[in-house]
């Protein structure tokens, strides 16, 4: 494979590092110089303690400043691709969602500001994320099982976009933010920008984004079989309006604000025209998204018997619409409420700890021909508690939460669980630079709604999808295992995982052939079923038939991460080199689909004077470690290149010059449901200018 040698020394560096002995490091004296690039400058908000992550015994990444202004991309995985265990899932070009450690779905939970994203993401692939990261000031990326704080949606990981729409501060005066930029590939026009006035004790702030594209080009055929007409992914057009509205008013002991957001998305669904009868094909597929919350936020600080308490309180109606040309096929709405409470008590002893309380009330709805999810009623409420000791140089981490979830169809019975999930977390300082981790979780999730009531035609993922009303909670056992080197010129870490599911929900083909109501004579033939839009039996039908089912499951793997220091001036040089692997596989059984293949990446960061730039590449291996009838995919190269010059006038503005995709390797995401039919973007070229401003 190519770039394989990049795989030795990316495993061997933090072996040598830590080879080295405190007395004769050299790294010392640039400590404090390079403090500003260090992880425990930054605060993670999605911890209620808001430490570091350098201070955390969960693994935790943080993006922020120049690194995030590079990977800014027009869909959180987009933006987030790249970073050590962390792929996206994408549905052509307008959607775009994280997969950490080859978990995805209803299993990753997208937060704004700690409050879920509310919207119908999770219900199918093809639904894009509600939440624009052209406002994110920092992205927290907590990876493993995080349903002791956020519940059992949060199985896998956490998604934390933080952007100013909660201040904590009044800056007095008016400044603010603005980005304009246009990629050639797609004709992609865009803007975002901000502004803020702080006023005494009073801050208001408004914000705004908009971007347009039209098909995106790729190099060769869209579609793997080289059908179609080559050169571009037919209906992948995409158009994304987004603003809000704060209102916030800050004193040194509370903290009280209110925000009044608005999405208006609209994207094309590639890869999914079909016959119409006698060989006609469909209109194309879109999807339209319409998203107004509201979120209020309450902080006050310093009372006798609490250090600080916080209240959080998001309503969201979330519509969604899935167009056929112009006809309306199906439709989609959320209506959902999210209220979430935290009091960080005063020290007891030596012990310091959070309460809390989260309360979920969602209303769903499908209504069309494709509604293959009833309407359901969910409501859940979640009380945790977290408690943290120092011991000597190191801590000790202890956590409880006990949920309560229950379902309400229209046209099924109603399910009730009780998720209990356990954690206790060790962070043993080797020395001033070294930290061993130690962290080990017993969490639970309660099966979405979809997984127990889909009935019906998923057109998106050409397949009938087929709930099981009778599944039971998925628990999941996770050792991990970090090592780290946090100071100095050289930087590093490493963390190995192993997750044990005991009843992983999964989706699985079955040979009975029979209709999809189970009528039929029934005859297994060796082949998986597959049926038509109305779910009868036909051996060379349109849509695969597919059931949730349960089986223990085994997912692994490993992280590494490290960072040289070449040269610490105003513009420093760094070198980091990082490599991810994971394996996902049913015990005893078959591997489970679409898990991230292996990569290795690099990238050169540097500058001179008014000058920067970086330079990334990352190797994606092939996969063929597959599920039955899922396609494997080959090795690709990801070439990016990022140029920045600051000009010497008002409110020195920077002009940026970013390059995608440099080598047009033809590169296909094996998380995307899409892989067969619409690779990743071929070379863009993306001009642009930012700048910051004061009124």
């Amino acid at each position: 494979m190519r770039f394989r040698f990049l795989t030795l020394p990316a495993l061997w560096l933090p072996l040598a590092a830590f080879g080295q002995t405190p007395d004769t490091d050299p790294a010392d004296a640039a400590d404090t110089r390079a403090k500003a690039t260090d992880l425990g400058t930054i605060r993670v908000t999605a911890s209620p303690f808001e430490r570091s992550a350098d201070e955390l015994a969960q693994p935790v990444d943080v993006l922020y400043g120049e690194a995030l202004e590079r990977r800014r991309g027009n869909t959180l995985g987009d933006t987030l691709d790249g970073e050590a265990g962390i792929a996206s899932s994408d549905f052509g070009p307008g959607v775009g969602r994280p997969v950490i450690r080859g978990q995805g779905g209803a299993r990753v939970l997208m937060l704004e500001n700690g409050v879920s994203s509310m919207d119908a993401a999770s219900i199918s692939a093809d639904h894009a994320v509600s939440i624009d990261p052209a406002h994110a000031e920092q992205i927290e990326i907590i990876k493993g099982p995080a349903t002791l704080l956020y519940g059992s949606g949060a199985s896998a990981g956490v998604i934390n976009v933080v952007n100013g729409r909660i201040p904590r501060e009044v800056i007095p005066g008016a400044h603010g933010q603005a980005d304009l930029g246009y990629t050639d590939n797609g004709n992609l026009r865009r803007a975002a920008a901000d502004l803020t006035v702080g006023y005494e004790e009073y801050v208001f702030r408004a914000d705004a984004s908009l971007r347009e594209s039209h098909d995106v080009e790729v190099p060769g055929f869209a579609d793997r079989d080289g059908e179609g007409e080559p050169g571009h992914i037919e209906n992948s057009a995409t158009r994304s309006r987004d603003g809000s509205f704060t209102m916030a008013w800050v004193r040194p002991e509370r903290v009280l604000s209110a925000t009044l957001s608005g999405l208006d998305s609209r994207y094309g669904v590639p890869g999914h025209g079909h016959d119409a009868g006698g060989g006609a094909p469909e209109p194309p597929v879109s999807i339209q998204l319409e998203q107004t919350r509201v979120d209020l936020n309450g902080e006050w600080f310093g009372t006798d018997w609490a250090e600080r308490g916080r209240l959080r309180l998001g309503v969201n109606d979330y519509a969604h619409q899935e167009f056929e040309g112009s006809e309306l096929g199906t439709r989609f709405d959320n209506r959902e409420l999210e209220l979430r409470g935290e009091l960080t008590h005063a020290p007891l002893g030596d012990w310091r700890g959070v309460l809390g309380l989260q309360f979920n009330d969602r209303r769903f709805r499908a209504i069309g021909d494709e509604a293959f999810v009833p309407p359901v009623d969910t409501r859940s409420t979640g009380l945790f508690w977290l408690e943290e000791r120092p011991l000597g140089e190191h801590r000790l981490e202890l956590g409880l939460r006990a949920e309560h979830t229950r379902h309400e169809p229209t046209a099924n019975r109603a399910r009730s669980f009780q998720p209990l999930s356990l954690s206790a977390g060790y962070v043993h300082a080797l020395n001033d630079r070294h930290h061993l981790r130690l962290t080990v979780t017993r969490s639970q999730r309660a099966p979405a709604s979809e997984e127990l009531y889909s009935f019906g035609p998923h057109l998106a993922t050409t397949s009938f999808e087929r709930g099981a009303a009778d599944l039971g909670l998925e628990t999941a056992n996770n050792l991990e295992i970090g090592l780290d080197r946090h100071r100095g010129l050289w930087r590093w870490q490493l963390n190995l995982f192993a997750n044990r599911v005991a009843d992983y929900v999964f989706q699985t083909e079955v040979d009975e052939g029979r209709n999809a109501d189970g009528s039929g004579v029934g005859t297994s033939d060796g082949r998986a079923d597959r049926v038509d839009e109305d779910g009868n039996f036909q051996p060379d039908g349109e849509l695969l038939l597919l059931d949730y089912a349960q089986a223990d499951a085994l997912l692994y793997g490993a992280e590494v991460e490290t960072a040289f220091r070449l040269y610490n001036g105003p513009r420093p040089t760094e070198l980091r080199l990082f490599a991810d692997t994971v394996r996902g596989e049913i015990r005893s059984g078959p591997n489970l689909p679409r898990i991230t293949p292996s990569r290795v990446g690099a990238e050169f960061v540097s500058g001179v004077g008014r000058w920067s730039g970086a330079l990334r590449l990352v190797q994606v291996f092939g996969q063929d470690r597959v599920s039955p009838l899922e396609t494997t995919t080959g090795a690709h190269t990801l070439l990016s290149l990022d140029l920045e010059r600051e000009l010497a006038i008002a409110a020195r503005p920077v002009i940026y010059l970013r390059g995608r995709n440099l080598l047009d390797d033809e590169a296909r995401r094996h998380t995307s449901f899409l892989k067969d039919l619409a690779p990743l973007p071929g070379r863009a070229l993306t001009l642009g200018v930012r700048m910051d401003f004061d009124l």
